[in-house]
């Protein structure tokens, strides 16, 4: 692929299949997945100080920043992703640019181009030579709807009725996708992720934090918020909603102890969460899903 230039793929129509909502009632909205590596040369440390952003509807976003050399880091190397940080659902975006530039003087410059996303996957590659010869490439990989709506997740630990204790470690994953784009699973966002090493500490009926709870749905897909989590014993499942436009919130339980709530606002300042919305939905009371995709606890 040509330096500075997008590659699209169409979204899955299969997903089409069972349109919730015809017409266009929702926004259009960006998701950012991931920062992927493409280079054929590790980067070390020294070489991973630097920052890719990218830029709409004139705000800027850091997807990746580094300015202090930890030598304590391994190398990164192709097909790492970079620890990418939190950015949201972007509303109404307009034309799209993104830029590498590296604070040291192993590269030249930085680099910029500009597109306006259509729907489906896109895969955005950025690629700089540095002065030492070496080809430093990435990949940027976004979601384009432009008919969606605005998830706003929670998961609850709900308590045990066998257990006096008023709280519980908690680790493991919880992953959200749409299913327009099952055809590519390197388009979900982790909302959280931990290992046995890093726990945390909930209490009974309060909700864990999440690093991600916000996400993008189109209109004609559903939501799925798939489970893996260790709390009081495991707890494996895949929730899925229904999307609407506003004020609408449904709740399903993953076993006996995790509930998934959502609230949907497809305002363009959906920052907003209306939690205090009336208008309540229980889809299916029952268990989710089984979630059989493999998880490290």
């Amino acid at each position: 692929m040509a330096d500075n230039q997008f590659e699209s793929y169409e979204a899955d129509s299969e997903a089409s299949k069972s349109v919730v909502h015809k017409g266009r009632d929702g926004i259009s909205i960006l998701e950012v997945y991931s920062v992927t590596y493409r280079g054929s040369y590790p980067m070390e440390a020294k070489d991973q100080i630097g920052s890719i952003s990218m830029k709409t509807n004139n705000i800027d976003y850091d997807l990746y920043y580094e300015r202090t050399v930890d030598t304590s880091k391994p190398p990164i190397t192709y097909g790492d992703q970079l620890p990418m940080w939190n950015v949201g659902p972007i509303c109404s975006f307009t034309d799209l640019e993104l830029t590498f530039d590296g604070f040291s003087d192993n590269y030249e410059d930085s680099k910029v181009f500009s597109h306006s996303p259509k729907d489906g996957d896109l895969l955005a590659e950025l690629s700089m030579k540095s002065l030492d010869g070496y080809m430093r490439k990435f990949s940027v990989l976004f979601g384009c709807f432009s008919n969606a709506t605005v998830a706003n997740i929670k998961v609850m630990v709900l308590p045990r009725s066998t257990s006096s204790d008023a709280t519980t470690n908690v680790y493991g994953v919880v992953v959200a996708s749409n299913s327009k784009f099952v055809h590519n699973p390197s388009c979900r966002s982790y909302l959280f992720s931990r290992n046995p090493a890093s726990t945390i500490q909930v209490g009974y009926n309060d909700v864990i934090p999440l690093s991600k709870s916000r996400v993008g749905v189109p209109l004609d897909s559903k939501l799925n918020v798939d489970i893996s989590l260790f709390c009081d014993g495991p707890h494996k499942g895949t929730a899925e909603f229904i999307p609407y436009i506003n004020g609408k919130y449904s709740k399903k339980n993953i076993g006996d102890q995790i509930q998934v709530e959502v609230t949907w606002n497809c305002k363009e300042d959906s920052d907003s969460t209306d939690e205090d919305s009336d208008d309540f939905t229980d889809e299916d009371s029952s268990s989710a899903d089984e979630f059989d995709s493999a998880s490290e606890y």
